[in-house]
């Protein structure tokens, strides 16, 4: 940790919750304190941690969201602003925490409690644990033993409410059923250090249509999430108090009127029994769905929502996840709101019983704020398009952690795609908070549960469950600690991480063959949601190229020659046994004793190898001109992927096609890095626009198959920045900029880059047969260009 970091500390408060109820599953719990505010207040400060979840309001308006995930054993702490926000007398401060202690990548599982104080001009009027000024608790109207949202994530929300439900956090003076608390030991405390949202709201673009639910006997419900009890992270089926997403697969949606035209603020969507409207909002967003209902009668009010529209449904558990939250309603007029974020861009609103009038939708986003601050721009509106798309993807990804998955899973995993979303964001930042944090959650614990010792998990934090581990992406943990301190300059991190990364390594020397090559590993070998997942057994080439890549990361960390000696005879072993002279063979396999290559070749295999350093164009020219020119997105049938395993090509049909993650995002890395600028703009045009199009972010896989916003795919943004702006790199630890100008197609081109020392500024464009360039920067950066074109001339404009 940085030396001039101050660690966060509370004044008065301590850890509370409600007495014997800290390990209960999914309990929602309320929280209050009253407090006077003088008008010539200079500083209101909220200070607050808790597991695992909570919202905030102050006065009745919602304030904020956390807390940022922290290592078991550790919280990170909020400290919120509310200057200029109170009222100059009495004031009302309340938080809603869900306690979930539930097994998740999202969120981990441990005893539930809310700590929080509230100062005035540093004078603590409030605090829990303290009985006068304190805070007081009450249960909430949340339905408790309900249905997973999915494997990776907790409960889904089903809620029982009446017209005076908010009516404890919004006015001071009501009544509330309080419950008694008990204190609980103080917990290690940690920094926020990511910027806290803004919790914009945006509105549906569209009224899509509206219809009836039409009761038919269905046969071949989707049970999706209805029995998690077994491996202990939910309720068993015959717990559950209602199963609304096995009511509402009774209904078929018949539409009466489907007609698109523009959402206004004045719509009100009136619903009988029944009945159901859709509304889209022209995008994905993350975040979570509010409205205002009123109904004259008891109504069960059904909400479903998805990222995808598919011959005008919802499916809303397409994906695996239940899409779904549900209000059981008195009559009254209610203001809500998901407790939860989602990825949302189809809304159906609908009632199985009694009838309601929504109106007022939105999303109020949770999102990162300082990703708006970079811009880009060049002459083909293709480009601008998809990096729009990638910037959006990376605001949803990093509202509170580096997140592969907001949708289905919100997990902060060190994977294939990690370092592709560290390197997306810090284009956009150029900060490393982000990335310190995820580090920092990763060095804290002693061992992990859940993997084998000294295995990194691929999730964390996280809670590990049923012996879940990838074996072979683990090798990206030195790597990224390696991109991380170059972008960062940490070493203490670096130093501190050196015991773990060597006994981490220590982990594979049982599994090493008798030429040095990782054979028949453990656990989940991952290479691609593809085909080439067939070809992970026996000695598996693209594994054991990644681990010649991190023995080298770690070479270089730690000053081990001999670890790159072992890289290299690691890399020339693979060169020797996989490379069958027109490509590399994913895998070997015992027969008698003697190893046999399999024949299996897939496209990924082929840019891992060029990736870790296998190969290189120099090395394998005809190989990499046939990747070049043969493969990539331009191979695939149009109109005939839909499947996740499909192969769909016709060009090399031996050769299993690559799916997006990581395959076609490793081949645009590799586009760029080796000076294939235009290609790689063909490319992602031909890879992403569809994408950026239908959603306004970047997807996991080629085809809409799973979530449609996954943070891997914002790399996009920095290899824009490098091949179209042609900014290749920004050090603001050494205050360099490195500009490197490629042959292209462009005309034009322009950009604005944030650095903690102010903003670069470049724009260029062809004059005559010159490329005229200028860039302002920060006072003390240096700069220094590459000219591959011979015709680029660069100004400073300060």
């Amino acid at each position: 940790m940085a030396e001039t970091e101050i660690m966060p500390q509370f004044v008065k408060a301590m850890p509370i919750w409600p007495a014997g109820r800290e390990l209960d599953k999914n309990l929602f719990v309320g929280f209050r304190a009253r407090f006077d505010c003088h008008a010539d207040a200079k500083h209101v400060l909220l200070r607050v941690t808790g597991a695992v979840l909570y919202r905030i309001f102050l006065n009745g308006a919602f304030v904020g969201y956390g807390p940022v995930r922290a290592a078991h054993g550790y919280c990170r702490v909020d400290e919120i602003d509310l200057a200029g926000r109170v009222t100059a007398g009495p004031n009302l401060v309340a938080l809603e925490v869900a306690g979930y202690n539930c097994k998740s990548f999202y969120v981990i599982s441990q005893p539930s409690f809310l700590q929080a104080e509230i100062l005035v001009d540093g004078e603590v009027l409030a605090a829990t644990g303290c009985r006068e000024p304190g805070f007081e608790a009450r249960l909430l109207e949340r339905a408790q033993k309900t249905v997973r949202y999915s494997f990776q994530r907790t409960f889904t929300e089903v809620y029982r409410l009446g017209p005076e439900c908010h009516e404890w956090r919004d006015e001071a003076d009501t009544p509330m059923e309080s419950v008694a608390c008990a204190t609980y030991p103080e917990k290690k405390l940690l920094p926020r250090r990511v910027p806290y949202c803004t919790f914009e709201k945006c509105t549906p673009r569209d009224f899509v249509a509206r219809g009836r639910l039409e009761p038919f006997d269905n046969a071949q419900k989707q049970p999706c999430q209805l029995d998690t009890g077994a491996h202990g992270n939910g309720f068993a089926a015959d717990e559950l108090e209602t199963v609304p997403h096995m009511e509402l697969q009774d209904y078929a949606p018949r539409a009466e009127f489907a007609k698109r035209r523009p959402y206004t603020s004045e719509d009100v969507l009136a619903l009988g029994p029944l009945e159901y409207a859709d509304v889209d909002f022209g995008e994905d967003f993350d975040g979570f769905f509010g409205a205002t209902v009123a109904c004259r009668e008891p109504t069960r009010l059904l909400i479903s929502f998805d990222d995808l529209m598919i011959d005008g449904q919802i499916l809303f558990l397409r994906s695996g996840c239940v899409n779904l939250v549900t209000y059981e309603l008195e009559p009254g007029t209610y203001q809500l709101e998901f407790f939860e974020p989602y990825c949302i861009q189809f809304v159906r609103v609908q009632t199985l019983a009694g009838a309601c009038e929504v109106s007022n939708l939105y999303v109020r986003e949770f999102v990162n704020p300082d990703m708006d601050a970079a811009t880009f721009e060049s002459s083909d509106s293709r480009l601008n398009e998809i990096f729009e798309a990638g910037r959006e993807t990376l605001r949803q990804c990093t509202c509170d952690a580096l997140m592969a998955d907001p949708p289905r899973e919100r997990g902060a995993w060190i994977v294939v795609d990690s370092p592709y979303t560290a390197r997306g964001t810090f284009a956009l930042l150029n900060d490393p908070r982000l990335e310190r944090d995820l580090f920092e959650n990763y060095l804290l614990p002693d061992r992990y549960e859940g993997v084998p010792k000294d295995m990194f998990p691929a999730v964390y934090p996280a809670d590990n469950v049923n012996g879940f581990w990838i074996v072979n992406t683990a090798f990206y943990t030195p790597i990224q600690l390696e991109e991380y301190y170059l972008r960062s300059g940490d070493r203490a991190m670096v130093d501190a991480f050196e015991p773990k990364i060597m006994a981490f390594l220590k982990y594979y020397e049982p599994f090493k063959n008798e030429d040095g090559l990782l054979e028949d590993l453990d656990g989940w070998i991952f290479i691609e949601w593809s085909r080439a997942a067939d070809f992970t057994a026996g000695i598996h080439y693209p594994t054991n190229m990644l681990y010649a890549r991190s023995l080298a990361a770690v070479s270089r960390l730690y000053d081990r020659p001999e670890l790159a000696e072992q890289s290299e005879r690691l890399h020339q072993m693979i060169r020797d046994q996989a490379f069958d002279g027109d490509f590399f063979v994913d895998n070997a396999v015992r027969k008698d004793g003697q190893r046999r290559l399999t024949g299996n070749r897939s496209e990924v295999c082929q840019y891992a190898a060029f990736d870790c350093g296998t190969a290189t164009p120099e090395t394998h020219p005809k190989l990499w001109k046939t990747l070049c020119e043969d493969f990539g997105p331009a191979r695939r049938v149009a109109g005939q992927c839909g499947s996740l395993w499909g192969q769909c090509v016709t060009v090399w049909p031996e050769i299993v096609a690559a799916n997006s993650l990581p395959g076609l995002t490793w081949r645009l890395d590799l586009l760029q890095r080796f000076g294939e600028t235009q290609r790689m703009f063909d490319d992602a045009i031909r890879s992403l626009l569809h994408m950026a199009r239908a959603s306004g972010t970047l997807w996991e896989h080629v085809d809409p198959v799973a979530g449609l916003s996954h943070a891997f795919q914002g790399v996009i943004c920095e290899l824009l920045y490098q091949g179209a702006l042609g900014v290749r790199r920004i050090d603001p630890v050494g205050k360099r900029i490195e500009l490197r100008f490629a042959e292209h197609n462009l005309a034009w081109c322009k950009g604005r880059i944030p650095t903690p020392d102010g903003f670069v500024e470049v724009a260029w464009q062809r004059e005559a047969k010159q490329i005229v360039c200028s860039i302002s920067a920060p006072k003390g950066y240096q700069v220094e260009t590459e000219d591959l074109t011979g015709r680029v001339s660069v100004t400073r404009q300060n």
